[in-house]
């Protein structure tokens, strides 16, 4: 009997092992997914910008214009980023549509408000209210498209498995 409990012993302590390794792995994966949603929510809204420049401007916006969007880009990667987190876009897989659509357009909301502090504390005054006005409207469908993009992923591999 001895050896059989000692031999129980070591399989739950082997399953035990692979269950840690396949949650740790489960982590990173997630982790990773998350990394890119960020990265492709941070490009949509930088391409935002250049799309309502583009648009403002018809296809050739002038330096004085686009230098302020250029120096204030830190700070509105930074404070975008923090949004992202406060309006729970990070975990747009626990949420409907309707909670997604709402957090954009809180997102959206600030992130244009923000832009606007920014470039009037950094003295960027050439940077056009009309760039930020039509960066907010790129931003809130381009946004919205993605989120609903990878809710449509999850919802196509939860059910898979």
């Amino acid at each position: 009997m001895g050896s059989d409990g000692a031999a129980t012993g070591k399989q739950a302590a082997k399953q035990g092992r692979m269950a840690a390794l396949y949650r740790q792995a489960s982590g990173r994966r997630n982790n990773a997914i998350k990394f890119f949603v960020i990265f492709v929510d941070l490009a949509l809204v930088i391409l935002s910008y250049v799309i309502a420049f583009y648009a403002r401007f018809g296809g050739s916006p002038p330096e004085y214009n686009t230098s302020p969007f250029v120096s204030a880009l830190p700070l509105i990667a930074f404070f975008f980023l923090a949004y992202t987190d406060i309006f729970g876009l990070l975990k747009f897989y626990r949420k409907s549509r309707n909670q997604i659509m709402s957090s954009i357009m809180k997102l959206v909301f600030m992130q244009a408000l923000t832009t606007t502090s920014i470039t009037f504390f950094l003295r960027e005054f050439s940077f056009p209210r009309s760039v930020l006005l039509i960066a907010a409207i790129v931003q809130a469908v381009l946004l919205t498209a993605w989120n609903w993009l990878m809710l449509g992923l999850r919802d196509r591999y939860s059910d898979a498995t």
